[in-house]
């Protein structure tokens, strides 16, 4: 079984800046992120996960790659 490449799945997506979107069972943001660039500064992305240790994963990669438009849920 392959694993699906976040980046190669997020191109084929009808994605713009200002966007909202919702990453259910976002895991460790392999989506999140490259989905938060690409919506830009008026775009949102919600990061919704059951395990609250995995979020602050993604959490702290939003910091380190100066990402205000994610939101933890």
């Amino acid at each position: 079984m392959a694993f699906l490449n976040p980046e190669k799945v997020i191109k084929q997506l009808p994605l713009e800046e200002g966007l909202v979107v919702a990453d259910l069972g976002a895991g460790i943001g392999s989506f999140t992120i490259p989905i938060a660039k690409r919506l830009g500064k008026t775009g949102r992305v919600y990061a919704v996960d059951i395990n609250k240790d995995i979020l602050a994963t993604i959490k702290n990669s939003a910091k380190e790659t100066r990402l205000s438009n994610v939101e933890i849920i």
